[in-house]
């Protein structure tokens, strides 16, 4: 009998313990539950960035007008966070602004500068909601692009437990593949009414930041922000598995050929992570384009180019007119003019890169992928015309401080057609 009372005494002590235990899991919910909500005014200023966001990627808007665009946006969001200070949804905005920004920063301490702004607003947003997926995510990205491997690790695994919690999914010791795969069963029994306004809140604010995605249509931009509040705005699960799919994906990539390249097969086996990430969610856009670069790599532009065209049309203007992707698209275009001979992959190579050339965006990428396309036209025609193009730009390569590895041969090969048509005269 003694031994009975000692067994019950036990789990009476235990369930005490879990009950205590879970006090400050309460109260932790129940202080984001009851943090101020997004005033109307600073809506207003982070609507007034997205605005400006958009129109500047809509436009094609490069270079300088680019970054005058993207600084304007952060004033706006600066000015939200004057209104409504502490904000995540605000603060995680902001800080993937000042990344974007990094990358158009004509000089590495500025560019430093902005990174480093951009983590620490990214840090801060996750301090005042940590179920903030989209702060997680934009952060473990960054840390994987600066090979800090171990923090962006425990930054995917932290976006995991958050976005369970938001799915109302136990959170169980399990591996962080076996978690995306098959964790979303199951009811979360921590429920109680502060957690249930903490997922609200927390879901809304996401929903709102969605309206920032490449891949969204100028008729959904206001809708999210337009949203009238406790709407309950449902989690895009699906779509957060496949991010956090994509991401760990990479990084474990990153990891295992960090300071070397990637052997074919290293290659191939991310492919196939990505193509799981699109199990998870279909029509991930983030996937598609990581596929796209994989293949290139692999010297598979058709199935690049098939990846990345259908969203370089107007159904997604922020992305037709995305330089990056454009021009990036446009390289391949000429690789597979080189391989197949079509000359409507000529044509649209061309078109794009003397856009972008004319407009401003010269670099010796662009340079040579026009010099090879005019090459390669000027072999299959015989034409003087394109030749005389190709050598232009060739030329123009010559007074670069550091010009492509593969100049020589590329003159080479100028020169070699040159006698080609002169003796066929």
């Amino acid at each position: 009998m003694a031994r009975k009372h000692g067994t019950v005494g036990l789990l009476v002590a235990l369930l005490a313990c879990a009950c205590r235990a879970s006090e400050p899991q309460r109260a932790r919910d129940l202080a984001w539950a009851e943090r101020p909500e997004l005033a109307v005014n600073a809506q207003a200023q982070f609507e007034r960035a997205l605005q400006l966001w958009s129109e500047a990627r809509e436009s094609g808007a490069n270079g300088r007008e680019l970054e005058q665009a993207l600084e304007r946006a952060e004033h706006a969001l600066d000015r939200g966070l004057v209104i409504s200070p502490g904000q995540a949804l605000l603060l995680a905005r902001r800080g993937q602004l000042r990344l974007e920004r990094a990358e158009l920063a004509d000089n590495a301490a500025r560019r430093n500068e902005l990174l480093a702004a951009g983590a620490a607003d990214l840090r801060q947003a996750l301090a005042a909601e940590p179920w903030f997926v989209p702060a997680h995510l934009a952060l473990a990205e960054h840390l994987i692009q600066t090979a800090k491997f171990k923090e962006a690790r425990a930054t995917l695994d932290e976006a995991l437990h958050a976005l369970l919690a938001l799915a109302g999914q136990p959170d169980e010791p399990r591996g962080f593949w076996e978690s995306l795969s098959d964790g979303f069963l199951g009811a979360d029994p921590r429920a109680n009414a502060a957690r249930d306004a903490h997922v609200a809140r927390a879901s809304e604010a996401i929903a709102v930041d969605e309206a920032w995605r490449l891949d969204t249509t100028v008729q959904a931009v206001a809708t999210p922000a337009a949203a009238p509040r406790g709407a309950a705005p449902s989690l895009d699960v699906a779509r957060y598995r496949g991010l956090l799919w994509v991401l760990r994906a990479q990084l474990e990539f990153r990891e295992r050929t960090f300071a070397r390249a990637p052997t074919q097969s290293e290659l191939r086996d991310l492919l196939a992570q990505l193509e799981r990430a699109r199990e998870l969610e279909p029509n991930l856009l983030e996937a598609d384009l990581a596929k796209a670069a994989l293949h290139a790599q692999l010297r598979q532009c058709l199935q690049a180019v098939a990846l990345v065209e259908p969203y370089l049309d107007e159904r997604y203007p922020r992305l037709a007119n995305d330089w990056r992707w454009v021009l990036t698209s446009a390289c391949w275009h000429v690789d597979l003019y080189l391989e197949l001979g079509r000359d409507d992959d000529r044509r649209v190579a061309l078109e794009r890169l003397d856009a972008a050339i004319e407009a401003g965006a010269d670099t010796p990428i662009l340079r040579r992928a026009r010099a090879l396309a005019h090459l390669a036209h000027a072999e299959r025609s015989g034409g003087a015309a394109a030749l005389a193009r190709a050598e232009r730009d060739l030329a123009q390569l010559e007074r670069l401080d550091e010009p492509p590895a593969d100049l020589a041969q590329l003159n080479q090969a100028a020169e070699g057609l040159r006698a080609k048509l002169a003796a066929s005269r």
